[in-house]
């Protein structure tokens, strides 16, 4: 299970999340993309994807796994959408139901693919980190300010997440 963040809203996360999951989809894996951006999500519309049933009406227990996860046009790639927008998304994922989500979905899926908000503008990525292999921090170049990448990995080393690395993009040879 990886999750896909970063420092800042427009880093390029939700695009890296999505190139990540088409990439491993394309080499055979059975990949499913979580879409736990609960207040801006974008990836129902990029995979043309309904919206209204998903995340957090599965975490909700309004909507069944049947109903929630949606298969895309590619091969081997399904994308759970976000669902309708609730009131309170980080309380969401603390809830245990969303733990019971992810460990049915291990059985299913080579690779997890979570898409969530940047760490610094709401507290869901430091909540998603505690259930998952891996933190992708997303940063674009010239754009990202050191500072708030380094209060990124602060706050996530605060609650010891995983973090493998720092995906630089938007860099110019």
């Amino acid at each position: 299970i990886l999750l896909v963040t970063s420092a800042q809203p427009y880093d390029g996360k939700t695009m890296t999340s999505l190139n990540l999951a088409v990439t491993s989809a394309a080499a055979g894996k059975r990949v499913v993309l979580i879409e736990a951006d609960l207040r801006k999500p974008r990836l129902y519309k990029a995979l043309n994807i309904r919206q209204d049933i998903g995340l957090a009406t599965l975490i909700q227990k309004q909507s069944t796994f049947e109903n929630s996860v949606c298969h895309t046009e590619i091969p081997n790639l399904d994308l759970i959408p976000c669902g309708k927008i609730p009131q309170s998304p980080a309380e969401l994922f603390q809830n245990d139901n969303f733990k019971v989500i992810l460990n049915q979905l291990r059985e299913k899926y080579d690779f997890i693919i979570i898409d969530s908000p940047p760490v610094t503008v709401v507290s869901d990525a430091l909540i998603i980190s505690q259930y998952v292999n891996g933190v992708a921090i997303i940063a674009r170049a010239n754009k990202t300010p050191l500072p708030l990448l380094v209060r990124t990995r602060e706050l996530l080393e605060g609650v010891n997440a995983p973090i493998l690395g720092v995906v630089l993009n938007d860099m110019k040879a």
